[in-house]
């Protein structure tokens, strides 16, 4: 049996296969392919980032969950996971929005709100 993968994941993933390492961590593009790759990609692959960036903390612990039990965060509170001003949450999730559509799928399925 085969595998069939959104197109939008796999072309995400073949433009990252061809960038350096640091291109992919600090350009708006690399940023905007990682993007869509996660959003797009496989629902285990999906599970097993998410299990791995709770394993390393990179994941805020939350307070809430919505009406589906996904969990609820707010800008502040990643802002104080990562010890950063929750203006830098706001902006970065605005930047991310201008440059990817998609993006908009993705803060909504993490629930990210400037709601404290």
């Amino acid at each position: 049996m085969t595998n069939t993968y959104h197109p939008k994941f796999v072309e995400a993933v073949d433009a990252l296969a061809k960038m350096s390492d640091h291109a992919k961590m600090n350009t708006p593009l690399g940023q905007s392919l990682m993007q869509q790759a996660m959003l797009y990609s496989p629902e285990e692959l999906k599970r097993q980032f998410h299990q791995m960036a709770d394993s390393m903390g990179l994941i805020p612990k939350t307070n809430s969950v919505d009406e589906n039990g996904e969990p609820d965060f707010s800008s502040k509170q990643i802002a104080d996971h990562y010890g950063v001003p929750e203006s830098e949450v706001i902006d970065y999730i605005n930047r991310s929005q201008a440059a990817n559509t998609d993006f908009e799928l993705h803060v909504k399925s993490i629930n990210v709100s400037s709601k404290h």
